[in-house]
């Protein structure tokens, strides 16, 4: 019993970590004329030495402590105006925004997307 219980967690886990997708770069420009919202974590320092994606909101996740989230998703929902609607976290890699972006989708942001390997691929493109 107790090994179909740690089954079931487990799969759960994983088909939660699947459900996160991520955009390309290269597909920004389309998200955005399609009304997309992107929202920058990066720290200010961060997004002023190496710039930022135009029209995006910066809104720098700094602390991941419980409080601290709250007050951001507190923030994010200003900007989004509805847990529903869709929009594209960037951090300076791919690793924070998709940690981020799962623990979102999981408190009920329905079309949370991540930038694919960050701001990096970004510029690269």
């Amino acid at each position: 019993m107790k090994w179909i219980l740690f089954l079931l967690l487990s799969a759960s886990v994983f088909l939660n970590a699947a459900d996160v997708k991520s955009l390309k770069a290269s597909k920004i420009s389309k998200y955005l004329s399609l009304n997309g919202i992107v929202v920058d974590i990066r720290s200010k320092q961060t997004q002023e030495k190496t710039g930022i994606i135009p029209e995006s909101y910066k809104l720098p996740f700094i602390k991941d402590d419980e409080k601290s989230l709250k007050i951001w998703k507190f923030k994010l929902l200003k900007i989004l105006k509805s847990a529903k609607r869709s929009f594209l976290l960037v951090d300076s890699n791919g690793t924070k925004a998709k940690d981020l972006a799962l623990k979102l989708k999981n408190s009920g942001f329905s079309k949370v997307l991540y930038l694919e390997n960050g701001f990096s691929s970004y510029k690269k493109n």
